[in-house]
C-alpha cells in the first residue's frame, strides 16, 4: 500500500467512529527490571492504571547498565524473558534444549497471543555489536548487529532472523491490520522510559488523561530543508492531520523553531534536524498538551535515554506520552514513518499500533516510548465540544473551541468561525482563543477587532508566567510591529517583561531577534542589554573563528614548506 492510498483511506476514517482492532490490557506484558526498584514501581504502576493483570508483569534481574553486550542480551535479558511468556502461554513455542553459538536458547516457534510487550524504566535498551574479530575491518553502518534491545526482541520469532543489518517489519503500512503479527513471528513491543521515573509516570496519568478528555492542542510541523524525503513525510503528516481541523504552524526554514516561535498547546510535533533538543525543549517548565505525539527525527536521539540533552528524553521530560527514538544510527528510511504514523492515529490504532506499522524494520535502531495503549481520539471533537457547553472546562478547552473555529471556517465562512470563538472569551482560560480569534479577524480585514484581541493576549499574566505560552506571546510582540499594526512602543513594553524570563542564550537570541524590529531609542534598559550582550558575543565568536582560521593557515604554510624543504633534500 503506498502512501497515496494510506491517506485516502485516513480520510474515510479519519479521527472518529471506525475503530479498528485495538490492543488490550489482558494481551500487554510489562517487563521490569528487579534490581531496580524503580523499574518494579513503574510496572506496577502501568499495570494498576491500565487494568493489566499483575500476573503479566515479569520483572527478574538483569544488568543495571543501559548498553549491554550480544550475550548478556542473550544470557541475561532475551532467554529469560521467552521462557517466562511460554510458561504463561502468551507464546507457543517448543524449547529444543540446544543454544546456537551466540547463547540463544532455540525453540520451535509456533505463534503467540500477545499485544504488546512493554520494557519499563530500567531495562537496558541498546544492545551492542558483536566484538570484531581478529584482524575483521569496521563494519559498515548497515551491517552492525547493533540495535535496540526492543526491536531485537520484537524480531525473535521472525523466519531468517539474523543479527547483522536489518529485518523487514511485515507489519509496515498494514494500518488495516489485515496481517497478523502471530503468523509472522513479530512480537510488538513499546518502551515506558525517560530522564526519571517521574516523567515515566507522567506518561501514564497524562495518556489515561487524554484518552478521558480528548487530545486537544495544535500541530507543529518543523522542516529541515536536509533531505526531500523527511521534509515530504511531514507535508503528508500537515495533510492528515488538517483533516481534523487543527491549528498548524509549519517551519519551511532549515533552522528550527525557536523561542520566538509559538510553541503552545502542544498536541502533535514532528521535526528535524538538530543533535540536541532546542527551542522550548530545552527550557525547563515547558510542557506539552495532554496526550502529545512527538517525534524529532535525529540518529542518535534515544542514544542516552537519563539526559535531556537527547531529543527522546526531552520530548518526555516536556510531557510527550508517544515519542520515538533511536540507539544508534538508523539511517532516514530506518527510522519511523511520520506519515504512517499519523494515519495509523486518524485510523483509530492504539498509539503504540501506529508507531509498529510506520517501521519498516526490526531488529535495528528505532524504538517507541510511549503508552502503546493510549488511544488518542478515543473522545472526537463534538463531544469535547459538548461537554464545554456542559462546563467541563480546562486549560486546553480552547484549543478545542479554536479547532471547531477552523471547522465552521471550511464549511461555511469565517465571520461564522470568528462569532462562534468570541462567544467562550471569558468562559475558560482563553489566551490562545483570544489570538486565535485577532488572526481571523486580521483575515477579514477587521485590522481594529485583531488589535483589540491582540492586546488581551498580552494584557493576561499568564501569557509571560507560564513558560509554554512565552512563544505566543513573542508571536503577539511581532504582531504588534507589523505595518498594519504599528504599535511599537506597546511591543516594546511586553518584550522588555520576556527580556527577563530566562538567562539561555537561545532565549535571548529570541529577545534580540524582536528587538532589532524596535528603534533603539524606544528600546527598555533590559532589552537594549540583551541586544548589547548578544552582539559582543557574536563578535567574541567572530574573533575567535578568525584566529582559528588564521592558525590553520599557519599550520597549512608550515607543513607546505617542510615538504618543500624536504623535496629539495
Amino acid at each position: 500500500m503506498d502512501i497515496r492510498k494510506i491517506l485516502l483511506l485516513c480520510i474515510i476514517l479519519i479521527f472518529g467512529g471506525c475503530f479498528l482492532y485495538s490492543a488490550t490490557p489482558q494481551k500487554t506484558y510489562v517487563v521490569a527490571n528487579l534490581s531496580l526498584k524503580d523499574s518494579v514501581e513503574v510496572a506496577q504502576a502501568y499495570a494498576s492504571k491500565r487494568n493489566i493483570p499483575i500476573s503479566n508483569i515479569i520483572a527478574f534481574a538483569m544488568p543495571t547498565s543501559l548498553e549491554i553486550s550480544k550475550a548478556e542480551y542473550f544470557s541475561k535479558i532475551e532467554n529469560t524473558l521467552v521462557a517466562e511468556l511460554v510458561k504463561r502461554r502468551a507464546i507457543t513455542a517448543v524449547k529444543l534444549g540446544s543454544k546456537d553459538s551466540n547463547g540463544r536458547e532455540i525453540y520451535s516457534y509456533v505463534s503467540h497471543d500477545i499485544d504488546f510487550v512493554v520494557f519499563c524504566y530500567g531495562v537496558p535498551y541498546a544492545v551492542r555489536d558483536f566484538p570484531l574479530a581478529k584482524g575483521e575491518k569496521a563494519r559498515n553502518g548497515m551491517k552492525t548487529a547493533g540495535a535496540a534491545l526492543d526491536s531485537e526482541f520484537s524480531a525473535r520469532f521472525i523466519d531468517g532472523n539474523k543479527f547483522f543489518g536489518m529485518l523487514k517489519n511485515p507489519l509496515y503500512k498494514d494500518i488495516g491490520k489485515k496481517k497478523s503479527a502471530s503468523l509472522y513471528g513479530l512480537i510488538p513491543t513499546a518502551r515506558l522510559d525517560g530522564a526519571n521515573k517521574a516523567d515515566v509516570l507522567n506518561i501514564i496519568d497524562s495518556a489515561i488523561e487524554a484518552e478521558r478528555k480528548g487530545v486537544a492542542g495544535r500541530v507543529y510541523l518543523d522542516k529541515s530543508k536536509k533531505y526531500k524525503l523527511g521534509d515530504d513525510w511531514i507535508d503528508l503528516a500537515n495533510k492528515i492531520l488538517s483533516y481534523a481541523y487543527f491549528d498548524i504552524d509549519v517551519s519551511e526554514a532549515p533552522a528550527l523553531f525557536g523561542c520566538a516561535d509559538r510553541m503552545d498547546g502542544l498536541a502533535y510535533y514532528f521535526g528535524w534536524y538538530s543533535r540536541r533538543a532546542t527551542g522550548y525543549f530545552a527550557e525547563n517548565g515547558f510542557r506539552a498538551a495532554r496526550g502529545a505525539s512527538a517525534l524529532h527525527i535525529y540518529s542518535y536521539s534515544a542514544r542516552e535515554m537519563r539526559n535531556r540533552l537527547f531529543w527522546t528524553p526531552a520530548l518526555v521530560s516536556a510531557g510527550a506520552v508517544a515519542t520515538f527514538g533511536n540507539i544508534y544510527e538508523p539511517y532516514l528510511v530506518g527510522t519511523h514513518h511520520i506519515p504512517i504514523y499519523v494515519s495509523g492515529l486518524a485510523s483509530n490504532l492504539c498509539a503504540g499500533d501506529a508507531a509498529m506499522v510506520a517501521m519498516p524494520f526490526v531488529s535495528w535502531q528505532a524504538i517507541f516510548v510511549g503508552d502503546p495503549l493510549f488511544m488518542p481520539f478515543k473522545v472526537g471533537l463534538e463531544e469535547q465540544m459538548s461537554r464545554i457547553e456542559k462546563g467541563q472546562i480546562d486549560t486546553f478547552s480552547q484549543y478545542v473551541v479554536c479547532r471547531m473555529a477552523n471547522k465552521i471556517k471550511a464549511k461555511d465562512s469565517t465571520i461564522k468561525a470568528i462569532n462562534f470563538a468570541k462567544k467562550y472569551v471569558g468562559k475558560m482560560p482563553d489566551v490562545a482563543l483570544c489570538w486565535k480569534i485577532a488572526e481571523l479577524s486580521k483575515e477579514v480585514g477587521d485590522i481594529e477587532s485583531a488589535k483589540k484581541y491582540a492586546l488581551m493576549v498580552l494584557d493576561k499574566e499568564e501569557i509571560f508566567s507560564n513558560v509554554s505560552l512565552r512563544g505566543l506571546a513573542f508571536t503577539v510582540v511581532k504582531f504588534l510591529l507589523t505595518k498594519e499594526i504599528n504599535e511599537p512602543e506597546i511591543a516594546s513594553q511586553k518584550l522588555e517583561i520576556l527580556s527577563g524570563l530566562s538567562t539561555t542564550e537561545q532565549y535571548k537570541r529570541a529577545v534580540f531577534s524582536v528587538a532589532v524590529k524596535i528603534p533603539k531609542v524606544m528600546r527598555a534598559e533590559n532589552t537594549q542589554k540583551v541586544v548589547v550582550e548578544i552582539v559582543e558575543l557574536d563578535k567574541k565568536r567572530a574573533e575567535e573563528q578568525e584566529r582559528k582560521r588564521k592558525e590553520a593557515e599557519e599550520r597549512k604554510r608550515k607543513e607546505e614548506d617542510m615538504r618543500k624543504n624536504k623535496d629539495k633534500k
